[in-house]
């Protein structure tokens, strides 16, 4: 998968960042997540979906893989776990106490239920068991964070003795400040492997790379003088634990090329070819792959015109992605690039101090005129936002709020029922990843990438059910010579 490694990373300049018409081809380079940059280094064609085909897939996962709800639930469920142990509101005294606890109270509400019950069966119960006696003895006020956003815009990367900086986003499953480890968490792996899951070893290097990359200025107060350095990183299976070497030059390259892929296809418009040609396996030669359902799918026969609306869609994907450039990509640089007080004066950021936090809601005081800027985003937004309860942009806890209520300048917001770290100070983001709507909503593009890329692949091969199938009939109309007529209508219409 070679790939020369870029000079430099372009960012946005100062009037990008503080003032900007979006336009075109944007001047500054993408601000990629972990997930995107090891879909470049796995395979170029997996960076291509992701970029421009909007498919979200895992390009680690097997083709079968339909477990991400289920992984989702063993997340929670853990640091919920720990969580209530930490602040002693659990004693854990056994498996089938815990087993009680994820049936009965934490999960009784979940469906569907098999996901449960696979959840607790294949994943839970036998982490629960090897972690058991490490559970029991986890100390009253443990210094435990979890789910923690870690973005900067430089994030510092070695290539033949020379360093080169990237902007990058994760989210860290564990950090474990007591026991210095930072944990990367899945439901992959098998109790016989003797390595970790595909790529979540380089996946786990690069959040720490992040973690480690943040000047201490930047980070929250409770973790300043935290040497990440000295923290050895575990990549947790269900049924094992993988220390990882943090010194790897192999990492160090495959993050060159896989940057150098992200700016190529976000902007080279010839790059499909090299991706092509550079794909890590071929339909004679497969490889474990989540991505096999859209590279060796077969394109029926009609429509016809199929080569041509793949031309025109060819010319569309590219500018939709530089639509979440300056949409998406760009806020993500403002936030780490940008002082927060230039933050509030430009309306993407709010501050509040906490009042009070019971059963899923909290009561933040904000100044007025920033209540008054909330209340009219939220008439738009269906009243969500995303609240930073925990830390900075740099290095914090982010989840998702809905405003359900206002009092002068204090607002009720009501969020996700769980255990985290709060501070005083809460930060309030009316634009961002977790909010479902968004202005402007960015993930609108994604979203019709994603619908034009599934039309390439519609159709059938029998020419008797084309003739009678409405959209391959308006395929044939709009991208063939097929004339577009109403139904019953004259040949002239």
């Amino acid at each position: 998968m070679s790939r020369t490694p870029l000079k430099r990373w372009a960012r946005p300049r100062r009037d990008d960042l503080e003032e900007t018409y979006p336009s075109g081809r944007p001047p500054f380079y993408p601000f990629p997540t972990v997930s995107n940059v090891v879909n470049a280094a796995f395979c170029p064609v997996a960076i291509y979906h992701d970029l421009l085909h909007g498919t979200y897939q895992d390009a680690t996962s097997s083709p079968t893989w339909k477990m991400k709800g289920v992984g989702n639930l063993f997340h929670q469920y853990i640091a919920s776990l720990k969580s209530s142990i930490a602040t002693g509101k659990q004693d854990l005294t056994g498996i089938d106490r815990a087993r009680q606890d994820f049936f009965y109270s934490f999960s009784r509400n979940y469906k569907p239920e098999r996901d449960r019950d696979s959840c607790w069966n294949y994943y839970l119960e036998p982490w629960v068991y090897r972690k058991f006696e490490e559970l029991r003895e986890l100390r009253r006020e443990a210094n435990l964070l979890f789910e923690i956003t870690i973005s900067n815009a430089y994030v510092d990367f070695v290539s033949r003795g020379k360093k080169l900086t990237y902007p990058l986003l994760g989210i860290c499953d564990e950090i474990d400040i007591d026991n210095k480890k930072i944990i990367d968490r899945t439901i992959k792996g098998k109790y016989n492997d003797d390595h970790p899951p595909l790529m979540k070893d380089y996946q786990l290097w690069l959040i720490w790379k992040i973690i480690n990359s943040i000047p201490r200025s930047k980070l929250p107060d409770e973790v300043k003088n935290i040497d990440f350095d000295e923290f050895n990183l575990v990549v947790e299976t269900p049924h094992k634990d993988f220390n990882i070497d943090k010194e790897n030059s192999t990492f160090e390259e495959l993050t060159h090329e896989a940057y150098a892929w992200i700016h190529d296809v976000a902007f080279e418009r010839k790059s499909g070819y090299d991706v092509f040609q550079h794909k890590r396996c071929t339909r004679v030669n497969k490889v474990e792959c989540g991505l096999q359902t859209y590279c060796f799918r077969r394109k029926p026969t009609f429509p016809e015109s199929r080569s041509e609306m793949r031309r025109v869609f060819k010319d569309i994907y590219r500018p939709l992605f530089w639509d979440q450039m300056w949409n998406w990509h760009l806020f993500k640089y403002q936030l780490v690039m940008i002082a927060p007080s230039k933050l509030e004066s430009l309306g993407l950021l709010s501050k509040g101090k906490k009042i009070s936090s019971s059963n899923a809601k909290i009561e933040i005081e904000v100044p007025e005129v920033q209540a008054d800027q909330l209340q009219a985003y939220s008439e738009v937004s269906l009243r969500r936002y995303t609240i930073i309860p925990f830390g900075n942009f740099f290095f914090g806890k982010r989840m998702g709020a809905t405003l359900v209520e206002r009092k002068g300048n204090k607002l009720v917001m009501e969020i996700p029922k769980k255990e985290f770290r709060m501070s005083e100070i809460i930060l309030i983001l009316p634009k961002s990843d977790v909010t479902i709507i968004e202005s402007p909503p960015w993930y609108l593009s994604r979203n019709l990438q994603r619908s034009m890329f599934s039309l390439e692949f519609i159709g059938t091969k029998d020419p008797d059910k084309a003739r009678k199938d409405s959209i391959v009939q308006i395929l044939e109309s709009l991208f063939g010579p097929k004339p577009l007529r109403r139904e019953g209508g004259s040949s002239d219409q």
